[in-house]
């Protein structure tokens, strides 16, 4: 009975343990299959959410391919689908090249507005050089202008100084000539007028031919008298002969006839000599008056030319100052013009070479992370051909039957 009892409970021993141990292979065989599928679920939610905006950011702030391998190869253990993980980067390359497009025609635009600006800058500095050129040389030409009228003026103005000078002698010379002219007109006169009023006492004398001086007395005084007074002249000299004549009538004690007759034609010729005399000097008086309007008449008309000179001089003189004047102010907006559309451009042109240095900092930056993820590629592409196994299938495994 005991060797029965022994021998059933060592078969069943050996039967349960059996049971057992299938047991746990089923159960951890379930367990496996359900942890399969859990990681398998599990990576594709990190691929699509998670994961990938890890990568991407990763990738977007890489400071070079050691450290961007770095953040990959840890990212990896989550075994992601091969196909997914090179979509990611070729779609970030797309997305830079799509950027250096957007920046390439901005950069377009940007340097048609430079070149806008610096043409125009070009062109208001070119039009101020123009005008300062135009203005420096009419500036030139006033100044040429204004010199030389300056000295016409100053040249006309002595001129004119001598020819008022020329008319004071004038003056100063007729004045002279009509005093001696009345001077002498007034000693003719009155010698005249003395012989004029000693010609009737003289032919009363000869009337009374042969009477005595005593009967003639009277007469003979107011004759004696008058022909005194052109004894009495500077010019008594002149009158010598009548002198000798009137002293040869009275030195007789009676009156001669011849003696009158003498002293009658002495006196007669000497009223002819000085109305003759006269005349002369009148007309000499008269000439020297017609000369002397003539020469005034031609000073005045020289004076009238030379004012009209004058008048005209001080209008080119006026018109030369204000074209000076005027194109002193050209030149200094002009100058104000260029200096500012200079400072202008030279400030475009630092500006825009700032932004053309960006631009092309900004592309090599690009193209260097297009090949960081070019060269990312590649290595992945090497990885996974190196580590391919069935976590990274670029499909989830189909599920297992129970």
């Amino acid at each position: 009975i005991n060797a029965e009892y022994m021998g059933a409970r060592k078969e069943m021993s050996v039967k349960g343990r059996l049971a057992l141990v299938l047991l746990v292979l089923a159960t951890w065989g379930c367990v496996q299959i359900a942890a399969l599928n859990l990681r398998h679920a599990g990576s594709n939610a990190l691929v699509g959410d998670v994961w990938e905006t890890t990568l991407k950011n990763a990738a977007r702030n890489a400071r070079g391919f050691d450290s961007l391998k770095g953040v990959i190869t840890g990212l990896l253990q989550t075994k992601t689908p091969t196909e997914r993980v090179y979509a990611i980067f070729e779609n970030l390359i797309a997305e830079v090249n799509a950027e250096q497009f957007r920046h390439d025609e901005i950069a377009f635009q940007e340097n048609q507005k430079c070149e806008e600006e610096f043409s125009f800058r070009r062109m208001e500095i070119n039009n101020a050089t123009i005008s300062l050129k135009k203005a420096k040389e009419s500036h030139g030409r006033c100044t040429i202008r204004l010199t030389k009228s300056n000295a016409h003026l100053a040249l006309n103005q002595q001129i004119q100084r001598n020819k008022e000078d020329e008319l004071k002698t004038l003056d100063e010379i007729r004045e002279i000539e009509r005093r001696a002219y009345a001077r002498r007109q007034a000693e003719h006169n009155a010698a005249i007028a003395v012989i004029e009023g000693a010609l009737p006492l003289v032919e009363k004398l000869g009337a009374s031919a042969g009477s005595s001086f005593a009967e003639v007395k009277p007469v003979a005084k107011n004759a004696i008298e008058l022909l005194s007074k052109l004894f009495s002249t500077a010019k008594a000299s002149q009158y010598s002969a009548i002198a000798s004549a009137l002293a040869q009538l009275t030195a007789s004690p009676a009156v001669q006839a011849s003696d009158v007759a003498r002293l009658l034609e002495l006196l007669n010729t000497l009223r002819n000599d000085i109305q003759s005399t006269l005349a002369t000097y009148t007309a000499n008086e008269n000439k020297a008056i017609e000369a002397y309007n003539t020469n005034v008449a031609s000073v005045n008309g020289i004076l009238s030319t030379l004012r009209a000179q004058e008048k005209a001089l001080k209008s080119v003189i006026y018109d030369a100052e204000s074209c000076i004047a005027q194109e002193d102010e050209i030149i200094i907006a002009a100058d104000q013009k260029i200096n500012r559309n200079t400072e202008l451009k030279q400030y475009a042109e630092k500006m825009c070479k700032s932004a053309q240095d960006s631009y092309e900092l900004a592309t090599r930056a690009r193209m260097e992370t297009i090949q960081l993820y070019k060269k990312i590629i590649e290595w992945l592409r090497d990885y996974f051909e190196k580590h391919q196994s069935e976590e990274y299938e670029d499909t989830v495994p189909e599920e297992r039957d129970e």
